[in-house]
């Protein structure tokens, strides 16, 4: 067994008196502790879930808080090794050094921080799982939304550590990042590759050559159903490494500095050619 250690630091306003607004403040420590049992639920079963009772919600334990302004400590609990969940002979660090790196992966992705600073075996390990990450910010976009709450509302700045390492300043520049969801309604047609599926979450994604990277995407249930089976072979296709595609088309969700969030898919379709 192992214990990852996480802590958030209110600063600023009501919490230099060690005190925060109620609903608010409590609302934003409820944010973390979800976003934390997002990571650790895939960190321990290598699954990505966010209904029901699943492990990684009996993991994140809260701690009283403590004065200074206002802290929160919060102890994971893991009971899995990366090498029996992952398939790996070995992992500097464990599964705290995982957790560490797929909490930071996840803040960083959607607070739009360009930083990354992983260990070699962590960043490795999570490039070989892309599309599991990237399925995994998408579906922890809401709850690190929800830990900016207190911002505004009784703190100025929350700083959000792992271990001894600081991983990100929740603040208004990021509040108002992670909160911008601009429609881009304009219909673009393009061939990816499908990193990840998820067929009954809606959360997957697709990596755009154009862009170098993995996008998440979503679609309405009607459009899942019609089109669902399209990504399921291109997932195969991805995995087998065959470099076949599947065409898209979609609109966008932008984030504030124009950054691609989200693509919200159209059709699909095979790529010929």
């Amino acid at each position: 067994m192992e214990v990852a250690s996480f802590q958030l630091r209110l600063t600023g306003d009501l919490a230099d008196h060690h005190e925060f607004e109620g609903y608010d403040g409590y609302m934003a420590l409820a944010g973390a502790a979800w976003t934390l049992s997002l990571a650790t639920n895939y960190v321990e079963t290598g699954g990505i879930r966010h209904r029901g009772n699943f492990p990684g919600r009996r993991s994140v334990r809260a701690m009283p808080l403590a004065r200074g302004s206002v802290v929160a400590d919060f102890a994971v609990i893991l009971h899995s090794q990366p090498a029996a969940v992952f398939g790996l002979s070995a992992l500097g660090g464990g599964a705290s050094a995982l957790l560490y790196g797929v909490v930071n992966r996840v803040l960083t992705r959607n607070l739009g921080i360009s930083r990354d600073p992983l260990n070699a075996d962590t960043a490795a390990l999570l490039q070989s799982k892309d599309g599991d990450i990237e399925a995994l910010v998408a579906i922890s976009e809401p709850s690190v939304r929800q830990a900016h709450d207190v911002i505004g509302n009784g703190a100025n700045e929350i700083e959000w550590i792992g271990g001894h390492s600081a991983m990100a300043s929740l603040n208004q520049d990021t509040k108002a990042y992670i909160k911008a969801s601009i429609p881009d309604l304009e219909i673009i047609e393009r061939d990816v590759s499908v990193s990840g599926f998820y067929g009954n979450s809606g959360h997957e994604s697709v990596f755009d050559f154009n862009l170098g990277r993995n996008v998440p995407i979503s679609m309405p249930r009607d459009i899942l159903r019609q089109y669902g089976t399209f990504f399921s072979w291109g997932l195969h296709q991805y995995l087998n490494h065959t470099g076949l595609k599947v065409r898209i088309r979609f609109t966008r969700i932008l984030a504030m500095d124009g950054r691609p969030k989200r693509y919200v898919i159209v059709s699909a379709r095979e790529a010929k050619g």
